[in-house]
């Protein structure tokens, strides 16, 4: 067992179980100073607020994360294993890793804000859903959502650059993978450059329109003329009203007035560099 395999690793263990949204946050906070490494086993949303707690607590202990989400793109980022074995090594013998986290408003997200088609869908599909079909339980329910999207008009100002318009989809970025089966290519993305990638779909006129967008989002062509990509370390984003959005697969409702910034290399990660790991160590 995982107690087991850290005790055996020579570490002295004290765990903590959350039973609901925001403890993982407040046990962080209140504890963490006094270790010398912060574990996290749960999912992207548990992360989240375990990374929550570390900003806020103002404490730099490395933080280990043992994946047993549905989808796992922060792991599968930053190739963590799900093997507790491989894991406990990695998270007791590396060094520890920076990597930003982004702020929007008063909340923290450690990989992905989305807005629009389909992000509903991670944080209202039910746990069993996900637990049983894992990220196909995001795009079934979001097939299902599809007569329902409705265009979300934004003005997104970072420096001289504004966007603005009629958008479907939206996402501020700091992984490589999104619901499992979006993702972004390799060399635009680094994960402790103080820079997001951000990716706006406008709202197709018609039906028609559809299948050429989503085509170029699983196909990573991001010149296609219905999308904006783009990097940017800081910017605000004005809405018509508050709108939702998913931080890391959890529920948050900001604006009409968004302040969005990356917190450079403000997380240590308990891994090894990625470079040096092999694309097989997710299994």
């Amino acid at each position: 067992d995982l107690i087991h395999a850290f005790e055996s690793a020579g570490c002295q263990v004290t765990s903590f179980m959350t039973n609901g949204r925001g403890d993982a946050t407040r046990i962080v906070m209140e504890y963490a100073n006094n270790f010398d490494r912060i574990v996290c086993l749960g999912g992207d949303g548990t992360l989240n607020e375990v990374a929550t707690g570390m900003i806020q607590a103002n404490c730099k202990v490395p933080v280990g994360y043992i994946p047993t989400g549905s989808t796992n793109d922060f792991a599968r980022s930053h190739k963590l294993s799900h093997n507790v074995s491989l894991a406990v090594r990695e998270i007791t013998e590396a060094t520890g890793r920076p990597m930003d986290v982004g702020k929007m408003n008063d909340r923290y997200f450690v990989y992905v804000a989305a807005f629009g088609a389909f992000t509903r869908a991670s944080y209202s599909t039910p746990q069993e859903m996900k637990n049983i079909l894992g990220y196909a339980a995001y795009v079934l329910s979001g097939i299902r959502d599809v007569s329902n999207i409705k265009p979300l008009h934004i003005q997104l100002t970072s420096g001289k650059e504004v966007h603005e318009g009629d958008y479907c989809f939206g996402a501020v970025c700091n992984t490589l993978s999104m619901a499992g089966f979006m993702s972004l290519p390799t060399d635009s993305v680094a994960m402790d450059d103080g820079i997001f990638e951000v990716l706006l779909c406008r709202m197709p006129e018609n039906v028609l329109e559809w299948p050429p967008l989503l085509h170029a989002l699983a196909n990573q062509d991001y010149s296609y003329k219905g999308i904006e990509f783009f990097h940017s370390g800081e910017f605000v984003i004005e809405t018509e009203k508050p709108m939702e959005w998913s931080l890391d697969g959890e529920y948050a409702c900001e604006g009409p007035a968004i302040q969005v910034k990356s917190l450079h290399r403000v997380l240590v990660l308990a891994a090894d560099d990625p470079s040096s790991q092999q694309d097989s160590a997710i299994k």
